[in-house]
């Protein structure tokens, strides 16, 4: 798994009442916490009903971590748009490689090389999705997109993703 969740429910009994906090964290593979995607503060509930509610405690709080994930990774038809990115290689089995990782992400729906040179080539993709479903399709192929900036012409390029 690239990504886990973790689902805290804490109760807490007040006479006749049990208040109920929940939270949802999301965590990298590495351990490294990446954000809250779900929270439920404040919910009272009698005890002669806590089995019925938790039960459409927890059925809410699966319909809000899908939304998260929905809304993370949403390919939108219909705000397409384009992306010129440096691609870097440093052989043709590696240019090769990346274009055929580029090409055949969902969230991808054109690739067009602009330039080639010994060390890797220039593309533009044009997307059908969002950055942030961009880098989560990335991510699983251990790259990422960054904001290079060093040579002024070009900003972004497609970089591995560095290991802890």
């Amino acid at each position: 798994a690239e990504r886990v969740i973790i689902a805290i429910l804490t109760p807490q009994l007040n006479n006749q009442t049990i208040n109920i906090q929940m939270t949802a964290k999301l965590f990298r593979a590495d351990g490294q916490f990446d954000s809250d995607i779900y929270a439920l503060d404040g919910a009272s509930v009698p005890v002669a009903e806590i089995l019925p509610e938790l039960s459409t405690l927890a059925q809410g709080m699966a319909n809000g971590i899908e939304g998260a994930w929905r809304q993370a990774n949403q390919i939108s038809l219909d705000e397409k748009g384009l992306l010129v990115v440096n691609v870097p290689a440093f052989s043709i089995g590696e240019w090769t490689e990346r274009i055929s990782i580029l090409e055949n992400l969902p969230t991808v729906d054109r690739l067009e090389v602009v330039q080639l040179s010994s060390t890797g080539g220039v593309v533009r993709l044009k997307l059908a999705g969002s950055m942030q479903a961009l880098s989560n399709a990335l991510e699983q192929h251990q790259l990422k997109i960054e904001n290079s900036g060093e040579r002024g012409d070009i900003a972004l390029r497609l970089a591995p993703v560095s290991s802890p």
